[in-house]
Parts: C-alpha cells; structure tokens; sequence
C-alpha cells in the first residue's frame, strides 16, 4: 500500500505505507499553485492531484517520470477529486 501527501509548496509525495519510507520526494512537481486534493484510482494504479492552479494531474506510482496534464479543469482552482470507477473521476471547483 501507498499513502501521497501534497502540500501548499506544490510538493507531492508518495509513502510506504508499511514503513513509512518515502517513494517519491521531488520528482512530482508540476503544479504552479498548493495541492488541494489526492486521490488514488480504486485499482491504485493512478494518482490524480488538484491545485488551485486550475489543472489536474495523473501519475503513475508504477512509472514515477509518467504524468498526464488536464489544463484548466475548473476556473478559479479544483478544490477536490473523487475516482468514480478505474477510467472516470468527478471534480469540484471555484466554477
């Protein structure tokens, strides 16, 4: 299992969550503004991340370098994500 933090200085981390030891430190710092939301597919093969910078992010944890951008999702900043299924998310926003 894995655990993911993010944090107001645009830093995501993911954890073993069986000792704690971080996974990923730096390498996951594409947001411009504060992380606001994480969440991992029910599979747990994908990390979605919000930011009041207006995007999301999709990572691999599986493929620490492999991230998807979705530019401008909510206008005014994504304040949450929720994985409905493996394939489909719902997000809520300023807008």
């Amino acid at each position: 299992k894995q655990v993911a933090s993010g944090d107001r200085n645009r830093n995501i981390r993911l954890w073993n969550a069986a000792d704690w030891s971080q996974i990923v430190e730096d390498q996951w710092q594409f947001h411009s503004s504060s992380i606001s939301g994480l969440a991992f597919s029910p599979d747990s093969q994908v990390l979605a991340s919000v930011s009041l910078d207006q995007d999301i992010f999709f990572w691999s944890p599986s493929k620490i370098g492999a991230r998807h951008r979705v530019p401008i999702a909510h206008k005014g900043g994504v304040h949450t994500v929720l994985w409905l299924n493996n394939n489909e998310i719902a997000t809520g926003g300023q807008d």
